[in-house]
């Protein structure tokens, strides 16, 4: 059996580097989302998102699911 492992670091760091490259601070990332700051801010620090604000961050940084999840052999 083959377990999915979300790479939540990964995760964090391609938004915080998207947020860099816009040159955008949280709350402009917020509106452009719909989020809110504070979501968006803890994930950019690592935390694992919920579902509805994951998709809403891969839509956002135009980047598949598949891009974040590793799959390991048990």
């Amino acid at each position: 059996m083959t377990l999915a492992i979300f790479q939540t670091e990964r995760f964090a760091q391609a938004i915080a580097g998207r947020l860099k490259y816009l040159r955008l601070d949280v709350r402009s990332a917020a509106r452009e989302t719909g989020l809110s700051a504070a979501t968006i801010s803890r994930v950019a620090r690592g935390s694992p998102p919920d579902v509805q604000s994951l998709a809403t961050l891969l839509a956002w940084l135009q980047l598949p699911f598949e891009v974040f999840v590793v799959g390991r052999d048990e």
